[in-house]
């Protein structure tokens, strides 16, 4: 990602992603906000993706087992200025995502699986990163 540095803290109830020292990302678990596990995790580098020097997709831990380890993904885009984007996508972990990228998107697709508890099937889902957005395109 050019000259930039982007670095992951991790503390007792929360973490914290910084960018060039400046901290641009904030969880803790004694917040009561609706965001997804607060210790983010690289889960892969895509490089640079126009209009991004890099793209990174991060991927959140908490410390329950309702979403066996990680409870969404996150899309963090940094353009060459260090100005950043962020994209979520909903994902409970279950069945390993299949992740593929080309020139200009990046398609996450989650494959169908049982609920953790109950019967029954969770519907798989496709979701495309493009330009720094993200969007759900169907149900598999």
């Amino acid at each position: 990602m050019g000259d930039h540095h982007l670095e992951f803290f991790e503390g007792e109830f929360g973490g914290e992603i910084t960018l060039n020292a400046n901290v641009i990302i904030h969880r803790d678990l004694r917040d009561s906000l609706p965001e997804p596990g607060p210790w983010a995790e690289l889960f892969r580098y895509f490089g640079p993706l126009p209009p991004f020097a890099g793209v990174v997709l991060l991927g959140w831990r908490s410390p329950g087992n309702a979403c066996f380890g990680f409870n969404g993904l996150t899309f963090l885009s940094i353009r060459s200025d260090g100005t950043w984007e962020r994209a979520d996508v909903p994902y409970c972990a279950g069945p390993e995502p299949i992740i593929t990228s080309t020139s200009s998107a990046i398609t996450i697709r989650i494959p169908a699986a049982p609920p953790n508890r109950g019967t029954g099937i969770i519907p798989g889902e496709t979701w495309v990163y493009r330009r720094g957005k993200v969007k759900k395109t169907r149900n598999n």
